[in-house]
């Protein structure tokens, strides 16, 4: 009886563990747009209307803290425009490393017009990642 109460509580102790762990690092956040850095797997030639493709961008969080947020976007006919939103804790008496890898994140991203598709990606006020691609018609069947 003392064998099968002490495997019931073992297989307890860590979702006790695991809930403190996440209670105690709810904390307040402010939430500041990260720079850009680097495009990977553009398209490197033309494409055509109705194709999907999947962009990476390479963002830097100012520091070890920032987590992925959100993304603002906005669209115009053939520009998009993209900015990274990252977390950092409000709270100072937090440890962070002074510098951050780059990290990836992936858009999805569908052509629906021919013409010269243009994206920037912003890196800091003003200040923009370009990128463009031709977008060619559909072929038409008879």
């Amino acid at each position: 009886m003392k064998l099968k109460a002490f495997l019931s509580a073992l297989f307890l102790l860590p979702v006790i563990i695991v809930t403190s762990c996440k209670d105690a690092y709810k904390f307040e956040e402010v939430v500041m747009p990260a720079p850009v850095v680097r495009v990977e797997k553009f398209p490197d030639k033309a494409v055509k209307v109705d194709s999907t493709v999947t962009i990476t961008v390479l963002y830097e969080p100012t520091n070890g803290c920032g987590r992925y947020s959100d993304t603002v976007w906005t669209s115009s006919p053939l520009l998009e425009t993209y900015q990274i939103l990252v977390a950092y804790p409000k709270d100072q008496d937090v440890v962070c490393a002074d510098k951050s890898n780059l990290i990836r994140y992936s858009i999805q991203y569908k052509f629906t017009r021919a013409g010269t598709q243009r994206f920037r990606f912003w890196q800091e006020d003003g200040k923009y990642l370009d990128a463009e691609v031709l977008v060619n018609p559909k072929e038409q069947t008879l």
